[in-house]
């Protein structure tokens, strides 16, 4: 780096926080305290950042933007998708347009970028921005029989679904995959390359704090991304079992309709949920493996029962959004089944180290007193 340039700025908190979020407008104050106020001002002045009422809105790329007045803590902000796009287009030398990537708040899937030659041949370049998505896999895997050659973009490493998927994507492979977070960084208003172009072998990751499990997947976060997950408020339903709060309560975050909520569960109704959940199947009352104790039939409906109201929409009619009780002709016989709508994302945080899932270990059946009907 020669003299006079400035020195850059680590953009890793913000690829780590768009490829968390599912939201396209943000709390200027919520980013700012998950990024710094010195990424986020130089953000703004790259235009990659900019009011929420004025995103998307056309304009030249030479429009300024009047950003001196986000500094109230209520302003909502947007990322500039076409900037930011067109951004990584002039760093990998992509020819294409913005309008091939549909922007943040879309399902995330794999985007195509533009292409860019090469000195044999022509790269198709796609941006990956969630790399937990299974449909990567998938894509990565097709893309080998495709005679172009492939660059996929994603975010950071972390989630990338498959160790041994790296040594299959590594650079030089007809199908390459390459991470933003560490390698991307911004200065004087554009993204910049670090020596770094392969972090896999040369970064020392921070020391994981806890895991994230999401379907089949399973990823370990430093304390630092942990904090940032909770911030971002990504999921429709995440259930902590890191750490209690007051009372030796765990909490559950999630979204509804667009606004985001807490509930305070405790061990038994957290126990009850993240089976329903990892389970995959409907349970009887006596099917569920509590730590507290004996219990009647009796009450371990009722424990599912508040646990469920706790995180649950009661629609009317004996119809709950997420867990559905499927009638029996006995209370025994009747089952709870978790079955949320297409598209709802559920995540559970674990220790570091615990549970592959709450379906095992640490845990012991206990059963039911009250006597089987003769």
């Amino acid at each position: 780096m020669s003299e006079a340039q400035s020195p850059a700025t680590p953009m890793h908190a913000i690829w780590k926080f768009l490829q968390h979020s599912q939201e396209s407008v943000f709390d200027l104050e919520l980013i700012t305290a998950v990024a710094g106020r010195e990424v986020i001002d130089a953000l703004l002045r790259a235009r990659v950042l900019i009011p929420a009422g004025i995103a998307g809105a056309p304009r030249s790329d030479n429009t300024k933007l009047d950003c001196e007045r986000l500094d109230a803590s209520d302003e909502l902000v947007a990322f500039d998708v076409p900037r930011l796009v067109t951004m990584l287009q002039r760093l990998y030398h992509v020819d294409g347009g913005p309008a091939l990537f549909p922007g943040l708040g879309h399902p995330k899937g794999v985007f195509l970028l533009g292409t860019t030659p090469t000195d044999w041949s022509v790269t198709e370049v796609f941006f990956a921005p969630d790399p937990m998505n299974e449909n990567l896999v998938w894509f990565l895997v097709g893309r080998r029989c495709v005679r172009a050659r492939t660059l996929v973009l994603v975010p950071t490493i972390l989630g990338v679904p498959d160790a041994l998927l790296l040594q299959h994507h590594h650079p030089g492979k007809h199908v390459e995959v390459r991470f933003l977070e560490p390698c991307v960084n911004l200065r004087d208003g554009e993204f910049v390359m670090s020596q770094r172009a392969w972090p896999v072998e040369s970064q020392h990751p921070p020391k994981p704090f806890c895991a994230i499990l999401e379907g089949t997947a399973r990823r370990n976060l430093s304390q630092p991304e942990y904090h940032a997950l909770i911030a971002v408020g990504a999921y429709d339903l995440l259930i902590d079992k890191t750490i209690t709060v007051a009372g030796g309560l765990y909490r559950c975050f999630g979204r509804r309709e667009g606004q985001s909520w807490e509930a305070r569960l405790s061990a038994s109704e957290l126990a009850v949920v993240v089976q329903l959940i990892t389970s995959g199947r409907a349970m009887r009352p006596d099917e569920f493996r509590l730590q507290s104790g004996r219990q009647t039939l009796a009450s371990r409906i009722r424990l599912i029962e508040r646990a469920r109201s706790k995180i649950d929409v009661d629609l009317g009619h004996r119809q709950w959004r997420l867990i559905q009780t499927l009638s029996a002709d006995t209370a025994r016989d009747k089952r709870y089944f978790f079955n949320p709508p297409p598209g709802f994302r559920c995540a559970i945080l674990v220790p570091f180290g615990g549970e592959e899932s709450s379906d095992r270990g640490g845990t012991t059946v206990v059963p039911v007193t009250e006597q089987q009907p003769q």
